[in-house]
């Protein structure tokens, strides 16, 4: 019965996923926690315990932002072992739609508008819809494509203009403001370079040779990494809110 309640729940270990890239994703889950963690602390409810300034600091938003194109690129990769990515797609982009709802009933000025849920839901149902034209592309001609791409726009996007609208092409007036933000250009340049990646990685049968790591923690997390998604932020906004609002510690 537990484990019947713990497959409803939770994604049991599977003998065919390659846990090397569950234990990645499970790091870079605990690694956002305690990043949206610190930042309500310090952003949210003025606590600083003197260290949590350093969220600010331009090395920790670097590692921020550098975690997050890891996680997105993960993604893409894993998109290869998907029965059916256009679902899953589609899931995860109303799960996002669920973070933006959340985010602007609980702190509406920092309203979600298209973070990184929204930007992996929206890649996957693209690849899935894109795939019959992406099997006639070489994988590794495919992935340096894309990769060439994302370097020609990160630095350039999201860039600003006067219409509405069109932020989560990348396309943001100066008065935008989200919470999180990850718009398709440039990440989804990202999410197709890790498909065409993870693609050759299959083809060469590396994935299978050197994906046996598992540490079962975050391997754990990151098979269930969207619901760790979903519910850190809550847990972690109302543990702060207890402790800092009602208790006045």
């Amino acid at each position: 019965m537990k484990n019947e309640i713990s497959g409803i729940f939770f994604k049991r270990a599977d003998p065919g996923r390659i846990k090397l890239y569950d234990t990645l994703r499970g790091f870079m889950m605990i690694l956002v926690i305690i990043f949206h963690t610190a930042f309500d602390l310090y952003w949210v409810f003025g606590k600083d315990f003197g260290f949590l300034h350093i969220v600010d600091a331009p090395f920790v938003l670097f590692l921020r932002d550098f975690f997050a194109v890891c996680f997105i690129i993960l993604s893409g990769i894993c998109t290869n072992y998907s029965r059916n990515p256009l679902r899953r797609g589609i899931i995860i982009f109303l799960f996002g739609l669920i973070v933006t709802l959340g985010s602007a009933l609980v702190t509406p000025s920092m309203t979600v508008r298209y973070g990184i849920l929204s930007l992996i839901g929206t890649a996957m149902i693209i690849v899935a819809i894109m795939r019959p034209f992406h099997a006639q592309v070489n994988s590794l001609f495919g992935a340096a494509v894309a990769l060439a791409a994302f370097f020609a726009t990160v630095f350039v996007f999201p860039i600003e203009v006067s219409f509405k609208h069109l932020y989560f092409l990348g396309f943001v007036t100066p008065d935008f403001v989200s919470g999180d933000f990850y718009p398709l250009i440039p990440y989804y340049f990202a999410f197709l370079f890790g498909h065409f990646i993870g693609r050759w990685l299959k083809e060469k049968e590396y994935d299978v040779k050197y994906g046996g790591l598992d540490i079962k923690p975050l391997s754990f997390v990151g098979r269930n990494s969207v619901y760790f998604y979903l519910l850190h932020q809550p847990i972690a906004y109302g543990i702060c809110w207890l402790l800092f609002t009602k208790l006045g510690l």
